[in-house]
């Protein structure tokens, strides 16, 4: 605020201005079973629709499922500093969940490891 920028001068030319808009990260999942991933993907939805509503545009929305505590961490560190506005996580926490670094198997009982 109160900032003075050197304006164009010739009618119709343009100068860019670099604007780093801040990221609302929205991070779901890591639940031992598919009913808890509907409803933490299902509040995500219900954030996500407010953020829309309010924020008119002004963040950049990254929403994403994560498995294990690992993608929370890639997630976070793959932003630019000082980026982050927001950080919204719907998990569990407990062995059976995000906390181990590995995954459960869509398809068996096996966990696949990371």
């Amino acid at each position: 605020m109160g900032a003075k920028v050197k304006t164009n001068h010739e009618k119709g030319s343009t100068v860019p201005v670099k604007h780093d808009r801040k990221v609302r990260l929205l991070l779901w999942g890591g639940a031992a079973t598919p009913s808890d991933n509907y409803t933490f993907e299902h509040a995500k939805n219900n954030v996500l629709r407010d953020y829309k509503a309010q924020d008119k545009s002004k963040f950049i929305l990254v929403v994403k499922r994560i498995y294990v505590a690992k993608d929370i961490v890639s997630i976070i560190n793959s932003q630019t500093t000082g980026s982050i506005q927001s950080l919204d996580i719907w998990t569990h926490g407990g062995p059976s969940s995000t906390i181990p670094n590995y995954r459960r198997s869509p398809t068996a009982e096996g966990l696949l490891v990371d």
